[in-house]
Formats: C-alpha cells, structure tokens, sequence
C-alpha cells in the first residue's frame, strides 16, 4: 500500500507567481468556455444529432498555455475534468446540490509534475516550458513527485510537495533462487517451487538491428575522407543510431530485472545464484553468426 505525505511551505507573493497564477486561470476559463460551447452546438437535438463531450485528451491538444509547462496546462485541464466526473458521480448518489463546474477563474492553482521538477544545490526548480523563467524556491528536502501552488485565504501562496511511500515490506524468507542467464532467455530463475522465463526475442532483435545499422555506416565510412563533411556527419549518425539502440536494450533489462526482483521478494527469497559468464567471449567458439549472438 502507498502512502502519501504532504509537505507545506508559506511563499510571499511575487510578480512570477501571480503571473502563473494568473495564466492557470486563464487556461482554467478557456477550458470551462471551449467544453461547454462545443456541447451547447451539437447538443441541440436538431437533426438527430446527438450532444459531443468533448475528452480529457482532446481537451489537452486544443487549449495549451505558452506561459506553462505542457504537463503543468495537462493538470489545468485535468482538474476540470476532475470536477465533471465528481459531479456524475454525486448526482448518480441522487446529491441534489451537484453542480458542475461553469465558473470561470481569474486565478487557479498551479500543478507541476515530476518531469517538470528538479533539485539542484538545496534548490526546488520548477520549469514553466521552454523560453519561460523557471520558478526557483529554496528546498531542504527530497525531491517530490508532484507540487502544487495555490493561493491562501490568509494571503501569499502555499506550496503543497506530495511524496509517495511505500509501507513496510515484510521480513525476507530464507529462500534460494538459481537465475541461469542466456541469449534466447534472458534469465531463467527457478526458486525450488517455481520457474520464471524472461524472453530475450525483442533484445535480440535490437541487437540484430545495432549490429546490421553499424555494418552499414561503416561501409559508408570506409568510402569517405578523413577529416570530410560526409564522413563527420556519418560518424555523428552512427553514435546516435547505436546510442539509442543501446539505451533501449538497457531500458528492456533494467525493466525484467525490477520485475525478477520484485517477484523473488514476494515468494521469501533472500539469496539469488547467478552463473559468471565473464570469460564466455574468449571461450566460445561456434561461428561467425553465433559468437555475435553469444557475445552481446
């Protein structure tokens, strides 16, 4: 189970803040305006056609701020949406005091997600898009997965930085895992009781990819100049096509690592056995197309 904790901070007024604030509303207005338009024009009951509600994500591409992080605008309208399904919701209950939201807001609050969260140096850097001033606030704390900035009654601002916990894990069994590695399987783990196979098809075919895109920009190379404009674009297009490819294997492996080792956590192991396969690329002796497979 995940627990949320809240960490509140009083911040001052400033020219910034007010003005984030301030473009928040207006998004928050024009969201209000544009869901509400499009449902009185196509809900009219003529010609049989019937009333369009307009989606969350829909909603998204058309009303976007230039003063805001693109996830910061995403929660602007998200919030709206929120407000919908909670009065759907109620009414269902038979609430009569269920409204949904029509009124515009000069101020609203401001959202920013983890993507769009740094810590840097004791410092919260809160990024408003690209060419925008970020909001920089002094921070003695871990990085949050979510802040929130919205206007006190009292006056000034309060910053709301939400972390998300995990509660105490049970205590480790005294369990054996044996995990043999291979180019077909990535690993195959048996605990004693059970076996679990994690397939290596879609690395391999990453790896049959890298190794046919290198072969093919070094023949281009090797038909260049050295020091020549063609061969340094050549060289760039090979660092970046291999540098991509690299990273999404390492993406595929850190992901089915995560998966095995949450899965042995949950049946009680404590000692995981895994065959050192260090010396395998001057050992193994299979032939051309093999040894490639075995070696990567």
């Amino acid at each position: 189970m995940s627990l949320y904790v809240v960490r509140k901070l009083d911040l001052p007024a400033s020219p910034l803040l007010d003005h984030l604030a301030r473009a928040a509303g207006e998004l928050y207005s024009r969201t209000v305006v544009a869901y509400w338009r499009i449902l009185r024009k196509t809900g009219t009951g003529k010609n049989g056609r019937k009333p369009v509600f307009l989606s969350q994500y829909g909603m998204e591409r058309i009303c976007i701020s230039p003063d805001l992080h693109s996830y910061t605008s995403d929660a602007v309208v998200g919030n709206f949406y929120a407000s919908i399904k909670s009065a759907n919701t109620r009414k269902k209950k038979g609430s009569k005091e269920a409204k949904y939201p029509r009124r515009r807001k000069r101020f609203f609050k401001i959202t920013w997600k983890s993507a769009s969260i740094r810590l840097k140096k004791g410092q919260l850097i809160l990024s408003n898009g690209k060419r925008n001033e970020p909001l920089v606030i002094p921070w003695a704390f871990d990085l949050p997965r979510q802040v929130e900035i919205g206007w006190k009654k009292t006056g000034g601002y309060e910053l709301r930085a939400t972390y998300v916990g995990v509660s105490p894990r049970p205590a480790l069994g005294n369990g054996v895992a044996a995990v043999d590695q291979g180019e077909l399987r990535t690993a195959t783990v048996y605990d004693g009781e059970q076996t679990t196979l994690y397939s290596g098809r879609l690395i391999r075919s990453k790896s049959r990819y890298r190794a046919k895109a290198i072969a093919r920009l070094d023949a281009e190379i090797s038909k260049t100049k050295r020091g020549s404009q063609r061969r340094k674009k050549l060289v760039r297009a090979k660092r970046r096509t291999v540098g991509k490819l690299n990273r999404q294997i390492q993406d595929i492996l850190h992901k089915q690592t995560q998966h095995l080792v949450s899965t042995l956590h949950q049946r009680g192991v404590q000692t995981v056995v895994i065959g050192d396969i260090r010396d395998i690329r001057s050992s193994i002796k299979y032939g051309a197309k093999t040894n490639q497979k075995l070696h990567g």
